[in-house]
């Protein structure tokens, strides 16, 4: 008895049932008609046909006289007809990205495994690129990669995966210089937004910590942050950025000096990744200072581990399974050379209010 699809990307279990259907011998000759497949799968017919092309593509299927679709044998088929193989570029190792990416590279693995591609893993970090293209061009090679996913990838990166011609997906925001088709939060919406919060609450000094990094995405962060600040009507309003070197000691330094300064001490700090907005959090408890009551605090990016805080973090969310969807549909859209737009796509979060957000009483005159 044919099974149901029911995962994240129907199209990849889709097809992966009906493969399994006719390697069982299950149908001979021809396929039934759409409307019976339809029926019998329990989806649309879009799915469906986008199922059936990729079926095609690996010559299990053609299309005959009358579009109906016969059904070829396994030893009848093409030996070769697509290279299945997607490589995930990664600019830290495994251990450093967030629990929440990392289960949706899972996720997405999976629902690629179900339609008949498997994942490589290359690490290439961000700031000795230059040194890894020989490397990356061998893994390519090996592995007869027809696609990759780029993570936390660089500008340089990026351009030599245009330039190159090879087709790949940024699994975050794509540089102005490049035209590479994307997959993110938008995280300038979600920082403007959080400006805006903290405007509101009656909060005038705001700081925005981040890694000094050359992620798209975290520049994004800054451009809207700082246009929350400078285009609200609070003429008195500042803002300013600290940009650390992605460790806890350089971290806790910039901190110090910002929390030190007499005009330019915080009463409202935006977050960016889950463990620096740990380690804020303690060293400001560590330092005496409390949350909300002394300085409020948002994270852009939310984590598991804010679900055991106290207080509640003020953070943005955005749909797991959303995400992992639109970025499996897009992958599928390279490998079946559907016209995949190059503008960026870009999932909204939204607003998680929390405990670490305080509404400041108004200055008396």
């Amino acid at each position: 008895m044919l099974q149901i699809p029911k995962r994240i990307s129907l199209i990849s279990e889709t097809a992966s049932i009906l493969r399994d259907g006719i390697n069982k011998g299950y149908w001979q000759g021809n396929l039934p008609g759409e409307r019976i497949l339809c029926d019998q799968l329990h989806i649309s017919r879009p799915t469906l046909r986008a199922a059936l092309s990729l079926l095609q593509k690996e010559g299990m299927i053609r299309v005959t006289h009358g579009k109906r679709r016969k059904v070829f044998p396994a030893e009848d088929r093409p030996r070769s007809v697509q290279n299945r193989m997607i490589g995930l570029i990664i600019n830290k190792s495994i251990s450093q990205i967030s629990p929440l990416t990392f289960q949706i590279l899972m996720e997405v693995r999976h629902h690629l495994h179900l339609g008949g591609f498997e994942t490589e893993i290359f690490i290439s970090p961000t700031q000795e690129f230059r040194h890894q293209r020989l490397k990356l061009e061998n893994f390519i090679e090996k592995h007869s990669v027809s696609c990759c996913i780029l993570l936390l990838s660089s500008e340089e990166q990026q351009k030599w995966f245009f330039q190159k011609g090879i087709p790949a997906l940024v699994f975050g925001s794509c540089y102005p210089s490049v035209k590479l088709p994307s997959l993110d939060v938008d995280n300038y919406a979600v920082c403007h937004h959080a400006a805006g919060i903290f405007l509101g609450r009656g909060h005038r000094r705001l700081a925005f910590i981040r890694s000094d990094n050359r992620i798209a995405g975290d520049r994004a962060s800054t451009e809207g942050f700082m246009d929350g600040i400078t285009q609200s009507p609070h003429a008195d309003a500042n803002g300013i950025v600290i940009r650390h070197k992605d460790t806890r000691r350089d971290l806790i330094r910039r901190l110090d000096k910002l929390l030190d300064s007499e005009d330019q001490c915080p009463t409202g700090i935006l977050t960016s990744r889950p463990l620096e907005t740990l380690m804020v959090v303690m060293h400001l408890l560590k330092r005496g200072i409390t949350i909300p009551e002394d300085i409020s605090l948002i994270a852009r990016d939310r984590d598991y581990s804010f679900n055991f805080l106290e207080p509640k973090i003020a953070h943005y969310a955005y749909p797991r399974d959303l995400f992992s969807r639109r970025l499996t549909r897009v992958i599928l859209q390279l490998l079946d050379n559907v016209t995949v737009y190059t503008r960026r796509n870009l999932i909204l979060s939204d607003f998680k209010d929390g405990e670490s957000l305080h509404t400041l009483e108004p200055v008396k005159e």
